[in-house]
């Protein structure tokens, strides 16, 4: 056999178990998946964490970290107004 047929049946022998093994991967919880499960949204987001170089291309950690971002404050256009005080006419912050 030539180098090139060899390679093309190494090729087509190993396409199926590659194809199996992908298959076989565990599909990452989804951003409401665990907006609704809060203990295992904490768990993970303190994993990714502590690895963050890996946690960018994680799609497990890429949800936690969004779930955990619309539960917690989530949007400012959602918070209620905070009632600070006009700044004084020379611009300085007003006295406590």
């Amino acid at each position: 056999m030539t180098g090139g047929v060899r390679a093309l049946c190494v090729a087509l022998a190993l396409t199926p178990i590659v194809a199996l093994v992908a298959s076989c991967q565990r599909q990452a919880p989804t951003v409401s998946y665990y907006r609704a499960h809060a203990e295992e949204r904490r768990a993970r987001v303190a994993q990714c964490a502590d690895d963050p170089a890996s946690a960018r291309d994680d799609a497990s950690c890429i949800n936690a970290l969004a779930a955990e971002r619309e539960e917690g404050i989530g949007s400012f256009r959602n918070l209620p107004p905070l009632h600070l005080p006009p700044p004084n006419a020379d611009g300085t912050p007003p006295a406590p």
